[in-house]
């Protein structure tokens, strides 16, 4: 399926972007550094960059199921 928009977040201090890590994890998603390109449940793929000095981050879906 065609690729979304991506959606931009302010505000996402190095604690925020733990959690969302850690949350991201536990539903399939490895996250693993400020930036890449992650392979989760239901053929979903997603990058994402977060910007620590901005505080900032970007996720947009590449790909995902028909199902989603």
């Amino acid at each position: 399926m065609a690729k979304c928009d991506p959606f931009h977040f302010k505000g996402i201090t190095a604690e925020a972007f733990l959690e969302i890590s850690r949350e991201l994890a536990s539903k399939g998603f490895p996250v693993s550094g400020p930036s890449g390109e992650v392979h989760g449940p239901f053929g979903i793929v997603i990058n994402y960059t977060w910007d620590a000095q901005a505080q900032s981050l970007t996720v947009e879906v590449l790909d995902k199921s028909f199902l989603v």
